[in-house]
């Protein structure tokens, strides 16, 4: 499936994040980053303002996410091949018992800093929200209770080397590069060192494919982040009935997204934090 990363002000409006990027009132201003979970493409070093994207399954051996650069201003990104999941290696051989961590979808902080003490890199600054693979059986299938939040995990953005993610993530996101050199990170950190703190939003990249969908009113019999209105909020009721304290606002944010996706998990349905028929019915 192709698709395109095009209009970053319509993807922000679309999650509902424009107040959180915002440096005054009226638009986003400020430089942040993409990540986009599920994506092949080529690398494009220079800002473009349209990037043609492939939709695939993202899993722990290959590079197949992707992060952008965006500059809101000028509405042009440029876009890095990268894992915004484990490496195989560590969901054998996970650094914590409760099993190999995978970044949850949403907005978070990140610093200049260094990684592991030694190479340049962004590091996490603040809470993130982490579902990690107790059954080790290398599926996004996760227990709800291994559902947290947590400000210890390390989770940073570096580079590690291709074509496979082999030991290069346990977790953290990670630029792709050529064992011939550090030409992607240097194209990479050289947009990113002029700014200390960045916002990353990660979406699974899917989710561009409803973006004009959702924005033209036109619903496909889903709803996802950056859904809302009635409809919405009788999923959030529903989900208050069977447990979870969430608002009733009728706006798909990301607490409702994590309410979804702990739902999904307790009934054996599909994971993936878009309520479709299956989970509707359920619900």
């Amino acid at each position: 499936m192709k698709t395109s990363l095009k209009s970053l002000n319509n993807v922000l409006r679309f999650f509902h994040v424009m107040p959180a990027l915002q440096a005054d009132t009226m638009r986003v201003v400020n430089p942040f980053l993409l990540g986009l979970r599920g994506a092949q493409f080529s690398n494009s070093f220079n800002a473009v303002s349209r990037h043609t994207i492939d939709i695939i399954e993202p899993d722990y051996r290959n590079y197949r996410c992707g992060i952008a650069v965006c500059d809101p201003q000028a509405d042009t990104f440029s876009v890095f091949r990268a894992t915004t999941v484990p490496g195989e290696y560590y969901v054998n051989n996970p650094l914590q018992p409760a099993g190999a961590a995978v970044l949850c979808p949403g907005l978070y902080n990140y610093v200049i800093g260094l990684h592991r003490r030694k190479y340049a890199a962004l590091r996490q600054s603040g809470a993130f929200t982490l579902l990690r693979d107790t059954n080790r059986n290398k599926l996004m299938e996760f227990e709800k209770d291994r559902l947290c939040r947590t400000a210890q995990s390390g989770i940073n953005i570096h580079y590690g080397y291709g074509p496979e993610i082999g030991r290069f993530s346990a977790g953290c996101q990670v630029i792709m590069i050529d064992r011939n050199g550090l030409a992607e990170w240097n194209a990479f950190f050289d947009q990113c060192k002029y700014q200390r703190c960045w916002q990353y939003l990660l979406i699974n990249a899917k989710w561009l494919c409803l973006v004009e969908a959702f924005k033209s009113g036109h619903y496909p019999g889903m709803w996802l982040v950056g859904s809302a209105g009635d409809d919405v909020r009788e999923i959030q009721r529903k989900l208050c009935g069977h447990g979870w304290q969430i608002a009733t606002d009728g706006q798909y944010g990301f607490k409702t997204m994590t309410a979804v996706v702990a739902f999904q998990l307790k009934n054996g349905l599909s994971v993936d934090g878009v309520v479709g028929a299956m989970t509707l019915k359920e619900l």
